[in-house]
């Protein structure tokens, strides 16, 4: 038997519960079960992640609580091995050594997701306010990037790689709105070299979440968590703090909610945070 297939029965857990759901992405198995969820990574190996070998899963794991911690310390609980014995598969006690390793997390209600609740209609501007504020807060408590780390060249890479993985998919997207798209991103990196530079210089390229969408972000009674931040690669959340924040603005833009995102541009602002200006955000 699998470890997963392991974590796929109730018996499994020391608290069994009724049923245990599962949900599955190209790199993890995510099991729900109760009031506690375990995320089990998936053998892989791909150009941008590597989980190849249970020892890289565990350091993974242990880098997914390390890192998720800053933002939902609420949510995740820790780092827990999985132990194969004659019997089957067995949860071992957290610190210990297994042949396996999960992230165990609490279970939270995914209709307090900012998404479900955008979706939902039930999202109001004291809610994204408060996202806001803890996301400021956030960054400016948030570890200096290395040097290097999102300078301009390596935000025309990034730029230039976007656009090359996008350049198949043209007849799909649209090869006019494709073309304005590069047009404007080169334009605007030429135009913008110095900004970009002095963002470097300044500090504002940090260690951030890396991938900040609404479906993240939780809020339950009076707190604000962000879970599941990139672990895999540092060089994917180690990056202006404006091009973090942007990932929540284009995605509450994409779910038809403009006014909110207007309002959690308003308010990170005015809790102290240096988005570097509405061209450099909407830019990211």
């Amino acid at each position: 038997m699998s470890p997963q297939d392991a974590l796929r029965s109730p018996g499994f857990y020391p608290e069994p519960p009724e049923a245990v759901d599962v949900v599955e992405t190209h790199v993890s198995w995510v099991f729900l079960a109760g009031e506690r969820v375990y995320k089990l990574r998936k053998p892989v190996v791909f150009p941008f992640l590597d989980y190849g070998s249970a020892e890289r899963r565990r350091h993974m794991c242990e880098e997914e609580v390390r890192l998720g911690r800053r933002l939902a310390p609420d949510i995740y609980i820790g780092v827990r091995p999985l132990v194969e014995t004659a019997d089957g598969w067995a949860l071992g006690e957290p610190g210990s050594e297994g042949d396996e390793y999960v992230v165990e997390m609490r279970r939270f209600d995914e209709r307090r997701t900012l998404a479900a609740l955008v979706r939902d209609n039930a999202a109001n501007e004291e809610m994204v306010r408060a996202v806001a504020r803890r996301v400021a807060a956030f960054h400016a408590a948030a570890d200096p990037a290395p040097p290097g780390r999102f300078d301009p060249q390596a935000v025309a890479a990034t730029v230039s790689e976007n656009f090359s993985t996008l350049l198949p998919y043209a007849p799909l997207l649209g090869r006019r709105a494709l073309g304005a798209a590069h047009r404007f991103a080169v334009a605007f990196l030429h135009a913008n070299g110095g900004l970009l530079e002095r963002r470097t210089e300044e500090g504002f390229v940090r260690d951030c979440h890396g991938d900040l969408r609404s479906e993240h972000v939780i809020l339950e009674e009076e707190r604000v968590e962000v879970f599941d931040p990139v672990e895999f690669d540092p060089s994917l959340r180690e990056i202006d703090v404006s091009a973090d924040l942007a990932f929540l603005v284009m995605d509450l833009n994409d779910g038809g909610a403009e006014g909110l995102a207007d309002t959690l541009v308003d308010e990170y602002e005015s809790a102290g945070g240096d988005d570097g200006g509405r061209p450099l955000l909407f830019f990211y």
